[in-house]
């Protein structure tokens, strides 16, 4: 009872606090159609109050105008209140900003970036802020000029397909009047519109009137995995500059000098605002290219591209325009050559990515080319369907199937041996990292950190006697005769033992774990077409994939955007009238997905993989059995075979589990 005491306390303060906001803005007439509104969702209105954090934290309120609700109207042909209460809710906790600003805060000369209480998915994917997946609250830009009528402040955002923005190609900006209302929760301020929610990457650049480059993402098959990518800038040169190279090119993806790769180069991960450009900082593009970044004279540049026009917010980050393609910069001279320089007339002579400069104690920096391989082990999330031309091995796609077994005992499906650039090498103990920046070396640190405290009590248990050996092993594993065998892979799993030759400079023979970037390496599919593997990540989908056999196990882009492990209560439970194991509520439409789809376990999948291919007279379970039904309903034969019964057999913790002779009905 105590927590529902706890529960309505809070609740009462907020209803408190919103009731002071209302008897606050009642004092302007000219915002009477606010405290309608207000007081026509009261529910919105008190969880306006508590979106941000606890009752204590003092915000500022972007309250819209009379002029502003009949501008919208107009505009729309409806008014705001004809939403639904959770459309209402999206657009008040955008204009709800976190701390209570001053005059002098959003009259700062470079402007500023304020974080909102909007953190609903479809508006609000940056980065990760909690290693459970919580992406970033999402942002406003407010910016003061000055005009011959005095001074202007303006929050700025940008729309997509429903606002004026579209029509006029140009960013949604509201004046904002410089004097704050005061209520018992922090400051409100006047504006004049409503901010619009801000949507996907390329909806956001067709607003900013950088229709070619979206046009290029469209050409080379990117488009979903862009919109898809969470924390995302794109610092994209406007038509006029970017026109001449996309008509002109058509080496679409194959290598440094294709069409992609112009378009990666563009591509920062992170939320990049003009306001964190920082002068002389030196950052990395999406495939390996050094940016660096100059403030000269009230204007930033990234190498020789000037910015301008900048702070776009899209819903995973945001969209800078350049006045061109950026050049290449040598970093031991700090010189930049422009991208249209007559030396690149003959895209191969583009130059590849450098390594890293001034590596870290957790990045060093070596050359050589990765050999040549076979692709499995594959993991896809569930929204993707692989085809018979994706890479061999293992599917998560939505049917859980996977495609026929070609060529050796995993798949048909080879890595081209192409030397593109001497991407950075890192290490955690016996593992090994290629091509991973300081960011992803840390979370999978923190991964394998988290596996091995997870596997040590799974080894004692396969080392137990049978009597006391937990029903999770008898429901997954099943044959009591190869509990050996299982604590060995999880003891291996845990050390990082070496099972394959050693490929200097990259990997030593322990499994090495590949960030996948551009032009880093070709994947050779069973037609016999080549596909880089960072455009097999995002046309597929693909998470993560051994490549046998050879110590390297590949790293999509998704991989770290999953969260960092299963959910406290996303162990399966048994129900007992349909015998199956499923949570909807947290895993969606495939049972085991709450386990599965983090990425640690899909990690932990892969490393699996590593292993078992090591086994002599070893061949792949195909399809992979994904779903935890039907890796519950394989042969003892089969489970030791498939990757994924480890994965739930170490992270299922429940004591009861039916009979093992018992039919499962469950779909899967």
């Amino acid at each position: 009872m105590r927590y529902s005491v706890v529960t309505t306390f809070v609740t009462a303060i907020a209803a408190a606090q919103a009731q002071s906001l209302l008897n606050a803005t009642a004092r302007y007439s000219q915002l009477s159609s606010f405290n309608n509104l207000l007081s026509s969702f009261p529910d919105i209105a008190a969880s306006l109050i508590t979106n941000i954090s606890t009752s204590e934290q003092r915000q500022t309120i972007l309250v819209p105008s009379n002029e502003a609700f009949s501008d919208y109207r107009q505009r729309n042909g409806a008014s705001i209140s004809s939403l639904s209460s959770s459309d209402v809710g999206n657009i008040l906790n955008y204009h709800t900003l976190q701390g209570a600003l001053s005059s002098s805060d959003i009259q700062r000369p470079s402007g500023l970036i304020s974080e909102t209480a909007l953190r609903d998915l479809t508006y609000a994917r940056r980065e990760n802020a909690t290693d459970a997946g919580d992406s970033l609250p999402q942002v406003v830009f407010i910016s003061s000029t000055e005009t011959p009528a005095g001074r202007k402040i303006k929050a700025r955002q940008i729309s997509a397909l429903s606002s004026v923005d579209v029509r006029s190609g140009k960013g949604n900006e509201v004046e904002l009047e410089q004097t704050p209302g005061n209520w018992s929760g922090g400051v409100f301020y006047v504006v004049n519109g409503f901010l619009t929610l801000p949507l996907n990457q390329t909806d956001t650049m067709t607003s900013a009137n950088l229709t070619s480059f979206v046009q290029g993402l469209a050409r080379t098959n990117v488009t979903e995995g862009t919109n898809a990518a969470k924390g995302l800038t794109c610092v994209c040169p406007n038509n006029r500059a970017f026109e001449a190279i996309s008509n002109s090119r058509n080496n679409l993806t194959d290598g440094p000098g294709s069409l992609l790769a112009t378009l990666t180069r563009h591509g920062l991960t992170g939320s990049y605002y003009s306001t964190n450009f920082t002068d002389g900082e030196m950052i990395q593009s999406q495939n390996g290219y050094p940016i660096l970044v100059t403030r000269r004279n009230g204007s930033i540049f990234l190498n020789d591209a000037r910015i301008e026009s900048s702070n776009y917010i899209a819903n995973s980050g945001s969209v800078h325009a350049l006045d061109r393609i950026m050049g290449f910069l040598n970093t031991t001279t700090n010189v930049t050559t422009p991208a249209n320089d007559p030396i690149y007339d003959n895209t191969a002579n583009i130059p590849t990515p450098p390594p890293t400069p001034s590596p870290t104690a957790d990045e060093t920096s070596s050359g050589g080319a990765i050999p040549t391989s076979n692709a499995t082990g594959n993991r896809v999330l569930p929204s993707a369907t692989e085809t018979s031309a994706s890479t061999g091995g293992s599917s998560a796609g939505a049917t859980g199937a996977g495609p026929a077994a070609t060529g050796q005992a995993m798949g048909g499906t080879s890595l081209g041996v192409k030397s593109v650039f001497a991407p950075d090498l890192g290490s955690s103990g016996n593992y090994q990292f290629v091509g991973c920046t300081k960011d992803q070396t840390n979370t999978l640190t923190t991964a394998l950190q988290a596996l091995y405290a997870v596997l040590l009590p799974v080894i004692e248990d396969a080392k137990s006697s049978q009597a006391h050996r937990t029903a999770s092993y008898e429901t997954f594993m099943k044959d009591a005769d190869q509990a050996q065998f299982v604590a060995e892979v999880a003891t291996n799993v845990t050390v990082g033992n070496a099972m394959y030759a050693a490929h200097p400079p990259f990997s030593n023979g322990n499994p090495t774990l590949v960030c996948a970037k551009h032009g880093m390496f070709n994947l050779n599919l069973p037609d016999g077409s080549k596909k880089d593997a960072l455009v097999r990540c995002l046309e597929t989908n693909l998470a993560a994939s051994y490549l046998y056999p050879t110590p390297f196990i590949m790293l999509c882009p998704v991989i770290f955007q999953l969260p960092a492990s299963p959910p406290e209560d996303g162990c399966p439970s048994m129900n007992t009238k349909t015998n199956h194991y499923f949570r909807k509520h947290i895993d969606g439409d495939r049972a085991g997905s709450s386990i599965t789809l983090t990425h640690t376990t899909l990690l932990f999948h892969e490393i699996v993989h590593y292993y078992l291919y090591a086994q002599p007279g070893y061949v792949a379970l195909k399809p992979e059995a994904l779903n935890i039904n039907a890796a519950w309903k394989l042969t003892p034969e089969q489970a030791l075979r498939n990757a994924e019964n480890y994965v739930y057999y170490a992270y299922s913790e429940l004591s009861v589990f039916p009979p093992s002779d018992r039919e499962c009905t469950a779909f899967n």
